[in-house]
């Protein structure tokens, strides 16, 4: 049976996937549900990889080609040795240029990649700060709750320098965790606010900061956005897992490493109150960085001009 023209599928990831999705309907394709199996020109997918496959191959079978979307800001990491890509994607879509470069550094076969620019939130110059009003939100734990203890220690030194600032009457905190705030290694304090965030790609709490402190996505829109940011252990390889049994390293972070650290890392330093401040005047010292993995605003005709390449 042949696929019907211009239908897509859209298999959402914590709408991740909005700005393609928007993309696609602005040149009159029509969104069909998730679970229709009839056949469709395209689907739009965030990931390729375990359970997902099982989901994507009665389509590939009825004659959709398999398109990936971000996963999250920064490239797809878990390729690199962590788990294989799947031979039947058609193609993926990064931001800039330079997430493809490290791509490149795996080693392996990966499927076509196109950078298409910036698709989480809109894009905003860098704005200095008093950098009082700080912003934390520790590494998360799976669906399941579960954290490595290297995170969960990652997470507990980093509060504890924010903290001892707090105490100082230095910096106000506020802490947007996912789960529970303990799964996340942490407990309630006093003078310290806590709040419960949602994985729904939001960044009001960003932009009312003055300074954000963050790892993966959340830190890379809080630098799309403006924002004085701060990484956090940015030299500890990238990982994944949510069991002891299943946690896993990539397999060439030496070959791609300096091409995804970010400069500034609450961590690298002991004057934390420096830092901040330092971070809160300029990007003068991210302004690179955040040219080459962040890069310019989403471009909705490029992505369907190169979707519709390969259809």
């Amino acid at each position: 049976m042949k696929a019907k023209a211009k239908t897509f599928i859209h298999m959402d990831h914590q709408g991740k996937g909005r700005a393609y999705v928007d993309a696609l309907l602005s040149r009159d394709y029509v969104e069909i549900g998730r679970h229709d199996q009839g056949p469709v020109a395209l689907i739009l997918s965030d990931n390729d990889v375990l359970g997902r496959r099982a989901q994507l191959e009665p389509h590939r079978e009825k004659g959709s080609r398999i398109f990936l979307y971000p996963h999250a800001a920064r490239p797809f990491l878990p390729w690199d040795g962590i788990f294989p890509p799947w031979e039947h994607t058609t193609a993926g879509f990064v931001s800039t240029e330079t997430q493809i470069k490290i791509t490149e550094q795996f080693g392996i076969k990966v499927p076509p990649l196109h950078a298409v620019g910036w698709s989480l939130c809109p894009l905003e110059p860098f704005k200095p700060t008093r950098g009082r009003k700080v912003l934390f939100a520790p590494i998360h734990p799976n669906s399941n709750s579960w954290l490595s203890d290297l995170d969960l220690k990652i997470n507990r030194a980093v509060f504890d320098r924010l903290y001892g600032l707090v105490k100082l009457g230095e910096i106000s905190l506020k802490v947007r965790y996912l789960h529970s705030l303990e799964s996340n290694g942490l407990n309630e304090v006093d003078h310290v606010e806590f709040i419960p965030g949602n994985p729904d790609q939001t960044y009001s709490d960003i932009d009312s900061a003055e300074l954000v402190v963050a790892h993966q996505t959340f830190h890379w829109m809080s630098v799309a956005r403006g924002k004085p940011t701060l990484a956090m252990a940015e030299w500890e390889e990238p990982r994944c897992g949510n069991h002891p049994d299943n946690f896993r390293r990539v397999s060439n972070w030496s070959k791609y490493r300096d091409l995804m650290i970010y400069p500034l890392d609450i961590l690298a330093e002991d004057d934390t109150l420096g830092l901040i401040r330092r971070a809160s005047q300029s990007d003068e010292l991210v302004s690179t960085w955040r040219s080459q993995l962040v890069g310019e605003a989403f471009s909705p005709d490029k992505f369907v001009d190169c979707v519709e390449a390969y259809l």
